[in-house]
């Protein structure tokens, strides 16, 4: 799987850097289940249902362009402590995957 999409520019756009390039660290759950939402576009995750997972090790390490930019947003969804609707902004959703940042290659 190769997307090339990148995120649409709004107002909170994130800084222009080509996500797609870098390798972010998940925990095996959190690979599992951003596995399911890109396969599945019907599935969701509860605002803040993540939260709990933020103590994991993140021991997988996986281009961003190997899910959509759909599926960061959904995933990070869980991690959002709202219960409204979703404000996972491309801002928000960049800083979230540049705190998960590594150089290891995947």
């Amino acid at each position: 799987m190769n997307h090339s999409d990148t995120g649409s520019a709004t107002a909170d756009a994130a800084p222009s850097v080509h996500l797609a390039d870098h390798v972010v660290r998940l925990s095996p759950s959190e690979y599992d289940l951003a596995a399911i939402l890109e396969f599945d576009p019907e599935a969701s995750i509860a605002p803040g249902s993540m939260i709990e997972a933020l103590g994991l090790q993140l021991s997988c390490p996986v281009p961003v362009s190997h899910f959509s930019m759909d599926t960061w947003r959904r995933l990070f969804r869980g991690f959002e402590d709202y219960a409204g609707p979703p404000m996972c902004s491309d801002l928000s959703l960049w800083h979230f995957l540049e705190r998960r940042r590594t150089d290891r290659v995947a």
